[in-house]
């Protein structure tokens, strides 16, 4: 990522929650959402489609009542989304710049193409199939099925992109951008780790004694050693919380 983009992408947020502002920033924001770049969260849309399926309107008798519970779950909805689009714009941003400047794609064309990676390659609820949609209502296995499967998903559409940009002509340098950009993700969890145990003189038999003596969820995660507190018990965070591949590597920690 070029994290200036971000500064780009956060200048739309008022046109993003109010659906109107600044003419230029306001035809911004209705194009990439026609490009189906925003909008289309994995987390959001599934929280939108419970919410539909419960019908709360149907509770209530009163259509003030209806139209305040409206407006709260837009609301809601919107702000929840904003966490996942505000990186999507910026992923936009990137992508078409990649795209013009190492393949010679006009802007109009970049575009496009950008769009369609960004669905591709960033969890996209309306790319979740039907079967995963339908078990995200099965009460047994999980709420939130979507995200993680959409994680499994642009997995294998981000190594299909670097395959695509590797064999484009210019393009060979955004592949191997791409792949130590995918490398650095998946380790960085691990090199936290690692560093702050060795901070605190800790070897592998000291972290797999905290695995053994955490609680069920905690087993295969990453840890922050924080240190120790004035009795000498280790302080630890769990850091796989933030990490979305953490699906990916949970069964290999385990192993």
């Amino acid at each position: 990522f070029n994290y200036v983009k971000l500064a780009k992408a956060w200048k739309h947020k008022g046109e993003y929650f109010r659906k109107m502002g600044d003419a230029d920033r306001m035809e911004y924001i209705k194009k990439l959402r026609s490009l189906g770049v925003i909008g289309d969260n994995a987390n959001a849309n599934e929280i939108a489609a419970i919410l539909k399926e419960a019908r709360f309107e149907d509770w209530f008798s009163s259509n003030r009542a209806t139209e305040m519970l409206n407006d709260f779950y837009k609301a809601a909805k919107t702000f929840y989304g904003f966490g996942d689009d505000l990186y999507k714009l910026m992923g936009f941003e990137n992508e078409k710049d990649k795209l013009m400047k190492y393949g010679g794609l006009t802007e109009s064309a970049a575009e496009k193409k950008a769009a369609q990676r960004i669905r591709n390659n960033y969890p996209t609820y309306g790319k979740t199939g039907k079967a995963i949609k339908w078990l995200a209502r099965f009460p047994l296995l999980g709420t939130f099925v979507n995200f993680p499967a959409e994680v499994v998903h642009t997995t294998y559409n981000n190594l299909e992109t670097i395959h695509e940009d590797w064999t484009t002509p210019g393009m060979k340098r955004a592949a191997i951008e791409r792949a130590i950009g995918m490398s650095l993700v998946m380790a960085v969890p691990f090199i936290i780790q690692a560093l702050s145990a060795d901070a605190e003189d800790l070897d592998d038999e000291d972290l797999e004694a905290i695995r053994i003596q955490a609680p069920p969820w905690q087993r295969n995660s990453n840890f922050v050693i924080l240190g120790r507190d004035e009795e000498g018990r280790l302080e630890y965070l769990d850091i796989s919380f933030l990490d979305p591949y953490g699906y990916w590597k949970r069964p290999i920690t385990a192993m």
